[in-house]
């Protein structure tokens, strides 16, 4: 099976990374992250067609980013200059049983 840096199988690698620039984004845009990535998971369901102009109003830069979602000032220029953390806390070894029974049956 071919190792991607935290993941075991490329599509894991594009979710980790699309995950990651969402969150960055967002951190670099005043936004806390873990509200942020709340926000999309519950309105984008919602919005029907992603066209053009519907995935840009869930861009941390846009006016329809809810104030909920938004750091005063201060803390955004703090969150921006400290390491990313985890949005959650996923124990790595629960997926072993799982990766292990996934490689038997050759998925």
């Amino acid at each position: 099976m071919t190792k991607y840096i935290f993941s075991d199988a490329a599509r894991g690698a594009r979710a980790s990374a699309a995950i990651y620039s969402v969150t960055t984004t967002a951190k670099a845009n005043g936004l806390n992250p873990r509200l942020y990535v709340e926000w999309l998971l519950t309105e984008m369901p919602n919005a029907g067609e992603l066209t053009d102009e519907v995935v840009d109003s869930f861009l941390p830069w846009s006016d329809r980013v809810p104030e909920s979602c938004k750091l005063d000032p201060a803390a955004a220029e703090k969150a921006k200059e400290m390491p990313d953390d985890f949005i959650i806390n996923i124990d790595p070894d629960a997926f072993d049983d799982e990766m292990a029974n996934n490689a038997e049956e050759g998925l």
